[in-house]
């Protein structure tokens, strides 16, 4: 039995079981296989109308047709797909079609009688909707207020009125001291002298004997700092860090240890927190989320090593994708080059076990040749130069 019969067999067993998810694997596997068949393509529909993926459906079904133009199932399943997207006109079509090529078909028969009935409501209640808008005519269109504006022009005495300002002219100038700031009574100033027959305010006559206002303080220049004090005071900001080595290609290094000043010995800095690992995810879809929030793939490393190897595919389930494992990939072999002893033990048990992962294979016939190529690398690194004759998946993807 060939390998697209060997697929196929195991897709209908799976969607009997109504696993859906992996009847479409399976019948993509045999798709592969042998594209000129069309009875692949019109089982992975059916699989893809059970999940709700109505575009998928309509395109393989479509793919049928071009290689079986008179197939019914193809035609009906079609049918079904354009009815759940909602383009009754086209779901209709296709039930005619296959309703032409099996008259006698009862479920053709009774689909082209639903889609006919929808159409025709669909179409009274288009035309009731328009016959509305029709005979409402312009009354259903909102009202225009007026309302009146009336423009007041100034009064020719407000116009005329000229602004007028008051100033004290008793020493003959328009300007007049003012204070900014509330005087204390240490501040108030000197009495002036007054003529006592025409009220008038006269300048003193001898400043000397007046009493004068205090002057506001004066700040005084602080003293210019030590050579020792401004070295202390920078110090504090900044400490100064005196390390460095003398490194070399070949043979030992020198490295000089670093001197922090600390300006008060008896505070020590705080102690270094140790790194902790992420929380593990607890689905796959808490995986994927955890994965892209990492900027480096090192920290994806961490968050996947906590989940056990041996846990890997029951963690996944059937809903691995590609993309997300060609990701793991890249990640690894960015990792091994540099990773200790226990980090590469982890990840050649990952690749132990990641095998199992349900649909694995035909998982990984979608990754591109680049992404393969990752995993090879990955295995070189890890002491693994070839799979020629090697048992098991690996062996037969990586040959």
């Amino acid at each position: 039995m060939s390998t697209a019969l060997v697929s196929k067999e195991k897709g209908n067993e799976a969607f009997k079981k109504g696993r859906y998810a992996d009847a479409v694997g399976f019948y993509t596997a045999a798709i592969i296989a042998n594209r000129e068949e069309p009875t692949y393509p019109l089982n992975r529909a059916a699989a893809y109308l059970k999940l709700g993926k109505f575009q998928d459906a309509q395109r393989d079904c479509t793919t049928v047709l071009e290689l079986s133009p008179k197939n019914a199932k193809a035609y009906f399943r079609r049918g079904q797909a354009w009815q759940e997207l909602n383009d009754l006109d086209k779901a209709h079509n296709d039930f005619s079609e296959a309703h032409q090529i099996e008259p006698n078909n009862q479920a053709v028969k009774d689909a082209l009688n639903e889609v006919g009935s929808k159409r025709n409501a669909k179409k009274e209640k288009a035309l009731a909707t328009s016959s509305a808008k029709q005979s409402d005519g312009p009354s259903t269109l909102p009202r225009r207020r007026r309302v009146p504006i009336e423009i007041v022009e100034p009064s020719e005495a407000e116009t005329n009125v000229k602004p007028t300002v008051k100033a004290s002219v008793d020493d003959g100038s328009i300007l007049k001291v003012v204070s900014s700031r509330p005087l204390k009574s240490s501040e108030a100033p000197a009495p002036s002298a007054t003529n006592g027959t025409d009220g008038k305010t006269e300048p003193a006559k001898n400043p000397t004997t007046s009493t004068p206002s205090p002057s506001p303080p004066q700040l005084q220049p602080a003293s210019s700092p030590s050579f020792q004090e401004a070295k202390q005071a920078r110090d504090t900001i900044r400490p100064s860090r005196i390390g460095g080595g003398i490194f070399r290609a070949s043979g030992p290094n020198t490295v000089f240890p670093t001197r922090e000043t600390n300006p008060n010995p008896s505070t020590s800095p705080a102690p270094v927190q140790p790194k902790t690992k992420p929380p593990a995810p607890k689905t796959l879809s808490d995986l994927v989320k955890a994965w892209g929030a990492q900027s480096t793939p090192e920290e994806q490393w961490e968050v996947l090593s906590t989940i056990p190897p041996k846990t890997f595919p029951s963690f996944c389930k059937s809903g691995l994708e590609p993309s997300f494992l060609a990701s793991i990939f890249q990640t690894l072999r960015a990792i091994v080059p540099t990773a200790d002893l226990p980090t590469q033990v982890a990840v050649r048990s990952f690749l132990d076990y990641v095998v199992l992962v349900p649909r694995f294979t035909t998982i990984f016939l979608f990754l591109s040749k680049s992404e393969k190529e990752a995993v090879k690398e990955v295995w070189k690194m890890l002491g693994v130069e070839t799979f020629e004759g090697e048992p098991g998946v690996w062996g037969q993807l990586l040959k």
